[in-house]
């Protein structure tokens, strides 16, 4: 009888057939990707907005290439067994049965497949009219990259050459 309560029918869903919201997976290389933000115990003088800008681009990068996202720091032992554990689950298909954790600014865990624009939507809406990355974002970016130490472009050849010798030298070591 068509409409009765009792009478369920068991319809099976093909998950690959289920088109993907407009935004995710737009750019997929066809390999897992896990985004790892290290050192997330520095960012001590930033403001929260600050923070939530960083982590809605984050984010948005994440979903359109299907990632992962995970924060850590090594010195104050945040997310870094929880990081070891996804990526045994990802390599090893281990279970791993954690959830995702947005709550805490220093230790996001977003799993591959958990995320959403609407999900991310909800940052951008305690962000009013600073989803543009600013002046005064690129200036905090310029004082970080000016704290780093300055790197030498170096060749695909002088790359393998060095490595060269150094499995030679390391060679006449042993």
């Amino acid at each position: 009888m068509h409409g009765d309560p009792e009478t369920t029918h068991d319809v099976e869903i093909d998950l690959s057939q289920v088109p993907l919201e407009p935004a995710v997976l737009t750019k997929n290389i066809g390999v897992p990707i896990i985004v790892v933000l290290t050192k997330c115990d520095l960012h001590t003088e930033l403001k929260v907005s600050q923070l939530s800008k960083i982590q809605y681009h984050v984010r948005n990068f994440c979903l359109a290439r299907g990632a992962a996202l995970i924060y850590t720091s090594g010195k104050e032992n945040l997310n870094t067994h929880m990081l070891y554990k996804y990526l045994a689950h990802r390599v090893y298909n281990l279970p791993f049965a954690q959830a995702a954790c947005i709550v805490n600014h220093h230790s996001i865990l977003i799993p591959t497949g958990w995320d959403s624009t609407q999900k991310i939507d909800i940052i951008a809406e305690d962000l009013p009219d600073t989803l543009p990355i600013t002046a005064e974002d690129d200036d905090i970016m310029s004082q970080v990259l000016a704290s780093l130490p300055p790197t030498e472009d170096e060749t695909e050849e002088n790359f393998l050459s060095r490595l060269e010798n150094m499995i030679a030298d390391s060679a006449k070591s042993t």
